[in-house]
């Protein structure tokens, strides 16, 4: 079917007037998606004036949550630096429900590459941003706001309306900004509704981890994936769902270097998924390589979803020590000391990893 290319205001028209209380099939357009998270309105007038209340809207109406406690939802920000506020037209065919949202189960235990893929499902539709309204797929039914999305992404239970900017933490912990992996978040709940907001990470965009690329639910232009600068990240806190397991996004080399003063140095790098580019380092202080050898391994021994590095080192009586360093670049110190003498030497590189 041919879909005639229609004017922003025509769009609006079609839009305002489809709204009711019932399921709604829309066009997935920025402009579409802008007036599908207010009410309809009668005039241009009213249409400048809607705008702007629309920025300091109130929260939604207050939805049962898996602990029984309202969670008035996230407005849309006034503005989304470095992102226009209107984007490329997608014409396609979105049904969105008024609240309250379905009940989704219990929460679910996901891995890294599992949020990626639910996260890519809402990006590849294009939902229109709303607090008052719900999108289903085959991962369930979820307010169409950022704490919405992600929500959605994580798999979390009870009523897809149930969490928001304030009340995420419930389900998440904090984390070192060098520690976020695919599938965390960075989330900002300061208390000011033009101000809270969430994203969801998928990788860094430069080798110096200061700009992550996120896929995120915005208010001009629905789900989107984009780049943010240094400035806009720093004010956001990296948090990681407490049910995500396993590993994600695309594996990457590290080398142990000798430097010829009796240390070493662990050099990392990042993939795009396309080309390698520098990650951090870790120096050690006193450290032998010969002493070593090939006794070095990686693996994910702290199971938080992301691989570690073990080497074993012999000690000064006779014995040896596993020495372990998180996501490859933060020493974690000795896992285990040997009780008494145990040769390395006929060990030679057979060191590996594995959940016995």
């Amino acid at each position: 079917m041919n879909i005639p290319l229609l004017s922003r205001s025509l769009w609006t028209m079609l839009a305002v007037t489809v709204i009711a209380s019932g399921p709604v099939t829309v066009f997935s357009t920025p402009a579409v998606a802008a007036e599908l998270s207010r009410p309809a309105i009668a005039s241009e007038a009213q249409d400048e004036l809607g705008n702007s209340a629309r920025n300091h809207e109130s929260p939604a109406p207050a939805v049962t949550s898996v602990e029984q406690s309202p969670s008035p939802g996230d407005p849309p920000l006034p503005k989304y630096p470095g992102l226009p506020p209107d984007g490329p037209t997608r014409l396609l065919a979105v049904t969105t429900t008024p609240l309250p949202c379905d009940n989704n189960g219990a929460d679910k235990t996901v891995t890294r590459n599992q949020v990626l893929t639910r996260a890519r499902d809402w990006l590849n539709v294009g939902i229109p941003y709303s607090q008052e309204r719900c999108y289903r797929n085959s991962y369930g039914d979820y307010r169409t706001d950022c704490s919405g999305f992600v929500s959605m992404a994580w798999g979390l239970g009870g009523s897809g309306g149930a969490f928001w900017t304030g009340n995420l933490m419930n389900r998440a912990r904090q984390i070192p900004r060098s520690d976020l992996q695919p599938g965390d978040a960075l989330l900002r709940h300061t208390g000011d509704r033009d101000e809270n907001h969430v994203a969801l990470f998928v990788r860094w965009g430069d080798s110096a981890h200061t700009q992550p690329v996120v896929i995120e639910q915005t208010g001009s232009q629905g789900t989107v994936s984009r780049t943010w600068t240094a400035g806009n990240a720093g004010l956001y806190t990296p948090i990681r769902y407490d049910n995500i397991v396993g590993g994600g996004g695309a594996e990457a080399p590290a080398m142990m270097r000798d430097d010829g003063d009796g240390t070493m140095t662990i050099w990392r790098w990042a993939s795009s998924g396309a080309a390698f580019a520098r990650s951090t380092n870790y120096e050690s202080g006193g450290w032998s390589t010969t002493a070593t050898g090939d006794r070095v391994a990686a693996g994910d021994v702290d199971g938080d979803g992301t691989d570690d590095i073990v080497a074993a080192y012999p000690d000064a009586d006779g014995g040896f020590s596993f020495h372990v360093w998180k996501n490859g670049g933060a020493y974690a110190g000795k896992w285990y000391t040997s009780s008494g003498p145990f040769a390395l030497n006929p060990v030679g590189g057979r060191l590996v990893l594995g959940t016995w």
